[in-house]
């Protein structure tokens, strides 16, 4: 199967289950030129064939930029719902996207005694076929 498509499944019955607040959350890594990790929480905007695409509230949001008090990103965000109410948002000139096309997809079961089940899904290059294989928990 295309671990891509099981996603997509995974993610629709996340959506339709009210005890999972935020099915699109997700952690973004990446690593500096210094070799030091960083992480934050995204949302995931997308997901297809050809990957995963993810951006924030560019407009409320000065992205990673200190905040003096949550009621400043509130009052922000007020503001431009009231702007745009009824109307598309456009998108801001400074604001950009991400699509990541994925080459490892690994699903991971939980299971009893620790016996997790865990799949690994690998592909040369985006658009090339998958393999699946099973790795010991």
């Amino acid at each position: 199967m295309d671990p891509i498509a099981r996603f997509t499944e995974l993610l629709e019955r996340a959506r339709k289950t009210p005890a999972i607040a935020e099915p699109t959350g997700m952690t973004l890594s990446t690593v500096g030129a210094d070799g030091r990790p960083s992480a934050r929480i995204v949302l995931l905007k997308g997901v297809d064939s050809d990957g995963l695409v993810f951006f924030l509230g560019a407009w409320a949001s000065e992205q990673s930029a200190p905040l003096r008090a949550r009621e400043d990103l509130e009052k922000r965000f007020a503001e431009l719902e009231r702007k745009y109410e009824g109307k598309d948002i456009p998108r801001p000139p400074h604001w950009s996207g991400y699509r990541v096309a994925p080459l490892v997809v690994e699903f991971w079961q939980n299971r009893p005694a620790r016996l997790h089940q865990r799949e690994v899904y690998t592909r040369k290059a985006p658009g090339a076929p998958w393999t699946m294989t099973l790795l010991n928990p």
